[in-house]
């Protein structure tokens, strides 16, 4: 069986990585080691860093604390670890949107890690800032399309009169936004998903007709 790398192994690793620096936060080197060992796979190292980090950057000031939050999520690094979203992340956002609301960026990036309903409100609220905010366009535009394709094939019978009309509406907001990104490479899986979206809305009882 192959051992993994003891701790003077994993340093000379760490010594050796290509990544680009973060930011000029002294604590966000830790984050880039981190990325290193996950990129080499090597996760019981990686998690204990994260722990490390997270632990050491949530004790830190307010204004340090935006500074990593947002050097870390500008980069949309995909499957970023619970413990650092649940004790670090989430914390600041929440504490970020409360200290200066009217910052869109801090609702965005919190509408991004959360689910269920208040994701869609903090997008929303980033999207009221800031309507041009493409990023927060994609990412409500797919929250919607989510729960339409849900929706309709799950239990296309049941729909009443206003879920219908909301449906519609959510569809039509979507539409708005595939225009907007049409430049953006997204726009595409966009454009393919909501036309199945309505497709499958037209195809409801009584609907055909009332379609535009």
């Amino acid at each position: 069986m192959r051992r993994g790398p003891n701790s003077k192994e994993v340093s000379s690793l760490l010594r050796k990585r290509v990544s680009p620096p973060l930011g000029d936060h002294v604590i966000l080197e830790k984050f880039e080691q981190y990325l290193h060992l996950r990129q080499l796979g090597l996760r019981v190292q990686a998690m204990s860093l994260i722990r490390e980090f997270s632990k050491q950057s949530a004790a830190l000031d307010f204004a340090s604390r935006k500074h990593i939050v947002a050097e870390i999520l500008q980069r949309d690094i995909e499957d970023l670890p619970y413990t650092l979203t649940q004790n670090f992340l989430e914390p600041t956002l929440r504490e970020w949107t409360q200290n200066e609301p009217n910052d869109n960026k801090a609702w965005r990036w919190l509408g991004f890690l959360l689910k269920g309903p208040e994701k869609r409100d903090c997008l929303e609220r980033a999207l009221r800032l800031h309507p041009g905010d493409s990023a927060a366009q994609l990412a409500l535009a797919r929250l919607i399309l989510d729960g339409a394709e849900y929706e309709l094939h799950e239990a296309p019978k049941s729909f009443l009169g206003n879920s219908i009309e909301a449906l519609r509406r959510d569809l039509d907001r979507v539409e708005s936004y595939v225009d907007s990104l049409s430049s953006q490479p997204n726009s595409n899986e966009l454009e393919r998903r909501l036309a199945l979206a309505r497709k499958r809305l037209v195809s409801l009882p009584g609907q055909r007709s009332s379609e535009r």
